[in-house]
């Protein structure tokens, strides 16, 4: 799909696409996209990774619109707002890893059964300001 796609991509879109190749590299086995608006989730899914995408958004419509996209499944996640640099972050103002919300979408993910009971690496996709999108990587425990 890459390839078709025409050029030059936005910024989002190459990064989407990125982190959809990096999953495939390091053998991630959970994708979680913090978005807004969806369409975050929506560019990672374009791109048909070969893991499951959790979309955790604070707004019920986004979640619901999940279900007609590519390997996304929804997780509404309250008191998330968007700062004034554009980053989504809790009431306190904690982002994606800082504040648990990294943690409860784990959770919410081996509870979907979308993790593997001996963990791996997750590929974190975070909406960073209104046209940009920051990836990053965390290892999730096997369960105990």
């Amino acid at each position: 799909i890459r390839d078709f796609t025409p050029k030059p991509f936005s910024t989002k879109e190459s990064v989407a696409s990125s982190a959809v190749k990096v999953a495939l590299d390091c053998k991630a086995v959970l994708c979680v996209v913090l978005s807004a608006d969806g369409r975050a989730a929506n560019l990672v899914s374009k791109y048909k990774p070969t893991v499951p995408v959790l979309v955790v958004t604070p707004d019920e419509a986004v979640a619901r619109g999940t279900s007609a996209q590519f390997g996304q499944y929804a997780m509404v996640l309250t008191g998330l707002e968007r700062m004034p640099s554009g980053v989504l972050a809790d009431g306190m103002g904690a982002t994606f890893k800082e504040g648990g919300t990294m943690e409860a979408a784990v959770k919410r993910a081996r509870d979907m059964g979308l993790v593997p009971k001996e963990g791996g690496q997750a590929v974190l996709v975070a909406e960073s300001g209104e046209d940009r999108l920051s990836v990053s990587f965390q290892w999730i425990p096997p369960l105990a």
